[in-house]
């Protein structure tokens, strides 16, 4: 029984093991948290006083207007996606 004490004291070891951690909180960059820019639609004063032909132009130009601004956001979003997916890498390796 003595023997089993004795090579139970060899194996323990002279200091303690101590394991640190330090937490890296990394936030998604401010400017890709930025609202999406929407442009605003024709005044309705100067929509109204147009012609039919220039109320056309002015949703037409307005429709392409919003499409940018849909891209741009989606853009937006893509940029916090491979952001994301960049600190996700760094973590894992």
């Amino acid at each position: 029984m003595l023997l089993i004490f004795i090579a139970g004291c060899g194996t323990v070891p002279d200091k303690p093991l101590v394991t640190k951690t330090k937490t890296i909180v990394v936030t998604t960059p401010s400017p890709l948290l930025r609202d999406c820019k929407i442009d605003a639609p024709p005044a309705i004063d100067d929509y109204m006083s147009a012609d039919m032909s220039g109320r056309e132009d002015m949703m037409a130009t307005y429709s392409t207007q919003l499409l940018k601004n849909l891209k741009n956001c989606n853009d937006q979003i893509d940029s916090i996606t491979k952001f994301q997916d960049e600190q996700v890498k760094l973590y894992q390796k």
